[in-house]
């Protein structure tokens, strides 16, 4: 067995590490233990490097005790990861459950970020930052991990929330790291480490969260409520928890309730509501018919009193709104469509509704979640009131693509095409993404070009999945963010890209005629969802993107198209920052984000110069932030 091959290595390098070096390396059983190592470095290459490390201990005397700390340092990483051994008919396999637990790294490499994360003082934040952009591996080495998952308690709060963030990055491998030692009664680096278990591990950890329970103090058990509602199992101790708590505890745990879908859960929540009305609060998830007709009650109540007064006269009489109207989420049935259609057949009175600011009221829910592009703005995320109802009644249907879900829908669009339509047309690209270019460009022929591009607004080429997906946020309590990602498809429908650039020919000449292929108007919505509809191995997308963007070469859509297809840039770049309105530290933040650190550093100093000639009379700052980021850079490019 490895494990006892592994016990038996660590056990004679302990003695020799008492005993001194010429002893242990004489030691014949030490040396038969290397001969089995070397067998196993075939297999894995962390045991090609213990192979290593053994093999190095009589390399240089000077450097004895230093190999054979690491070696030991190895040996308890593999021991703590529980290191099994496999036989099967094809052979022997290693297995670590650990993820990225090994990384062929130099401890000289490795000790400014170690002393970093164990010691005290200043510059320790930006040793650790730093490291993090340029290095994010080195975080998973087993001789860093430790000390990371201990410093979480560091008194520098920001460097604690740094390394809570960092850890997050380092995946569920983790989790036995962040439960060895856990202490319930615990305060900031505890809270730290449960936050990270729930968000890393969901309902694989359940029975280390029910057994936390009873000695938990209240800001550790608000994170393990959090945990607990991950599972229905939990649903009976969560009621408990919820009649027993108070204040934050108590509306945590119902928060967490409302999350199972589960008949007792709705009878229990029902029983709340019928004694106090502000337990509908609580009601987001469910879709218990009587429930239901609570809240759409409730909303219409609350809707009447904001018509008859024609204003949101606070900012938070607004919020509380917008919270009202979310209880819509999730919920079918006779109230819900009675009460949308009432609110759509009242959308111009709900129009002219003001806000606090005498402003006419509008909602600014992101719903969108694919990869944000800093330098286009993704359009505006702002709705009416009637808006933001269907968008609601959207993301009803996106959680769990019913019948129910679908036939309000229909009905809608049916009743109000003009309204409803975006809905609909979003909803059958999603169920029948490969034919939809016919149905949809038919069904909306009248529709402008900015139509469409709203309708991919939440689309993108997923290249770890290898495939189109709909990523779009849910409405959410405030537990917990819920984002739907919906598989689409592998193939684009190129038709799409011709409709989305405002592709046409045209003829030119007045004798000789020529055709010539021109687009519609750029936008940076249009050119955001065609950077996000990119397929890096799909070559006549490719150069159907290319067409359009090479008519586009001052626009940061373009900088984006070649970025996604690692095409050179530095030109095109230079050209867009020259001629933008965009100051020294906007113009370092754009470089720094399309280049890496050697390939930034001659753009950024030739915007230095180019700053220079034609601001003779600029302030030392101005240059000074530029010169910051040339040595920032050159100092990666040293790394």
């Amino acid at each position: 067995m490895i494990l006892q091959l592994l016990l038996e290595l660590q056990t004679r390098l302990r003695t020799g590490l008492a005993a001194g070096g010429m002893i242990l390396l004489s030691d014949l059983r030490l040396l038969e233990l290397q001969k089995k190592v070397g067998v196993l470095a075939t297999k894995s290459p962390v045991f090609q490097r213990l192979s290593n490390l053994l093999q190095s201990l009589a390399d240089d005397p000077e450097l004895f005790a230093d190999r054979l700390l690491e070696t030991l340092s190895l040996l308890e990483a593999l021991l703590i990861t529980q290191a099994d051994w496999k036989a099967d008919a094809a052979g022997e396999a290693i297995v670590l459950p650990a993820e990225k637990a090994y990384t062929d790294i130099r401890y000289s490499q490795l000790k400014p970020l170690i002393q970093a994360l164990t010691t005290t003082g200043s510059g320790r934040y930006e040793i650790i930052e730093k490291t993090y952009q340029h290095h994010p591996e080195r975080f998973a080495d087993y001789r860093v991990l430790p000390a990371l998952i201990a410093d979480l308690d560091d008194a520098y709060g920001e460097l604690a929330e740094l390394n809570e963030q960092i850890l997050r990055v380092c995946g569920a491998g983790i989790v036995p790291f962040l439960k060895e030692g856990f202490d319930p009664a615990g305060k900031k680096a505890m809270l730290r480490r449960i936050r990270l278990i729930v968000d890393l591990a969901g309902n694989r950890e359940n029975a280390f969260y029910r057994s936390m329970v009873p000695l938990a103090q209240p800001a550790i058990l608000k994170e393990i409520i959090r945990g607990l509602a991950c599972d229905p199992d939990n649903c009976d101790l969560l009621m408990r928890i919820a009649n027993n708590e108070k204040g934050k505890l108590k509306e945590t745990a119902l928060y967490a309730l409302t999350r199972i879908r589960d008949p007792k859960v709705d009878a229990f929540l029902l029983e709340k509501i019928r004694k106090n009305s502000r337990f509908l609060h609580y009601a987001g998830y469910t879709n218990d018919p009587e429930i239901t007709a609570l809240v759409c009650a409730s909303v219409k109540e609350q809707l009447q009193s904001v018509l008859e007064a024609q204003a949101l006269p606070t900012l938070d009489a607004e919020k509380a709104l917008i919270e009202s109207l979310k209880l819509l989420a999730y919920k079918t049935g006779p109230a819900i469509s009675e009460l949308v259609c009432w609110i759509l057949d009242q959308d111009a009175a709900f129009s002219a509704v003001r806000d606090h600011q005498k402003k006419p009221f509008r909602t600014h829910i992101r719903f969108a979640r694919v990869r944000p592009l800093a330098y286009l703005v993704a359009g505006s995320c702002e709705r009416t009131l009637s808006e933001t109802v269907l968008e609601i009644v959207f993301t009803s249907w996106l959680a769990d693509q019913n019948d129910a879900a679908e036939a309000l829908i229909r009905t809608l669009v049916q009743r109000w095409p003009d309204k409803a339509a975006a809905l609909y047309a979003r909803m059958r690209l999603i169920q029948n993404f490969e034919q939809a270019y016919e149905e949809l460009t038919e069904a909306f022929a009248g529709q402008p070009r900015s139509f469409f591009t709203q309708l991919w607004a939440c689309v993108e080429y997923d290249e770890a999945l290898k495939q189109y997906v709909y990523r779009s946020a849910l409405i959410a309590n405030p537990l917990q963010e819920d984002t739907a990602v919906i598989p689409l498809g592998k193939t684009l429908d190129l038709r799409w890209i011709d409709l989305l650039t405002g592709q046409r020919n045209v003829e030119k000449g007045l004798f000789k005629k020529t055709t010539v292929t021109v687009y519609g108007e750029e936008d940076p919505l249009g050119s955001s969802v065609l950077v996000h509809l990119a397929d890096p191995e799909n070559k006549l997308l490719r150069q159907k993107l290319s067409d359009y963007f090479d008519q586009r070469r001052q626009t940061a859509g373009h900088l984006y198209f070649k970025q996604v297809y690692g095409l050179p840039l530095k030109e095109e770049l230079l050209a867009y920052l020259k001629h933008s309105a965009f100051g020294p530290g906007q113009m370092a933040m754009m470089t720094r984000a399309f280049c890496r650190p050697r390939e930034a550093v001659p753009v950024l100093n030739e915007l230095r110069d180019d700053w220079k000639k034609k601001r003779p009379n600029a302030q030392l700052w101005e240059f000074y932030v530029l010169e910051s980021a040339i040595t920032q850079c050159e100092e990666s490019e040293d790394e």
